[in-house]
């Protein structure tokens, strides 16, 4: 999902919201990817690469690159992956939908709530096309029957690591090992835009 220069951000601690609900706060953490390939190699433990967790709240990774300046929108570095879940569909309707439709999916991680956050690679040369490419993406599921959660549309968003030492170190591993070339699902999805008709379901709808 990284490549070795890249920075990776990533949260730790949390607190509170108005509603009750936890939300991380510590979200100015960063790592080159091949500094966490390194230290999770040789660590004995995670907390040993990202520091201390509520072992009940785990941690959380962003999906996206950054510029190693900051966390916020302007600091991603490659549009890559937008963030898919919903909070009031059960999980295994969810996984059904995705599987269903062909989403171009890097990975999807239970968040140990009441989604399954899958992380569907848009590849947008800019901002401006990554937010056409995920309204699209979005308005696709909402009008068959995925209530996605709106919030996740932003490029630096951050995706929870499941609530356990194993699950946390899992995702942190995958995320920064995983090859982050997959592009042939993400042509696919854009086919019809050089004329072609083959592909996924969805290569067929988005235009």
């Amino acid at each position: 999902m990284f490549q070795p220069d890249e920075f990776v951000g990533f949260a730790t601690q949390v607190k509170p919201d108005n509603h009750g609900k936890l939300k991380p706060i510590n979200t100015n953490l960063a790592l080159k990817a091949s500094e966490f390939i390194d230290r999770l190699r040789d660590a004995e433990s995670i907390e040993a690469v990202i520091g201390p967790y509520r072992a009940d709240c785990g941690a959380w990774i962003r999906l996206n690159p950054l510029d190693g300046k900051g966390q916020s929108d302007r600091n991603v570095a490659a549009y890559r992956h937008v963030l898919i879940e919903s909070d009031t569909l059960p999980k295994e309707e969810q996984e059904r939908i995705y599987r269903k439709y062909e989403l171009p999916i890097t990975c999807l991680v239970d968040s140990a709530g009441k989604s399954v956050h899958a992380l569907v690679r848009i590849d947008a040369p800019n901002e401006q096309e990554y937010r056409n490419r995920v309204n699209y993406l979005f308005r696709f599921l909402e009008q068959r029957g995925f209530p996605v959660d709106n919030s996740n549309k932003n490029p630096s968003r951050l995706s929870a690591a499941k609530n356990s030492a194993g699950g946390v170190r899992q995702v942190f591993t995958f995320f920064t090992l995983r090859p982050c070339s997959p592009r042939r699902a993400v042509q696919r999805l854009y086919e019809k835009r050089r004329g072609k008709t083959r592909g996924c379901r969805l290569a067929r709808l988005l235009v």
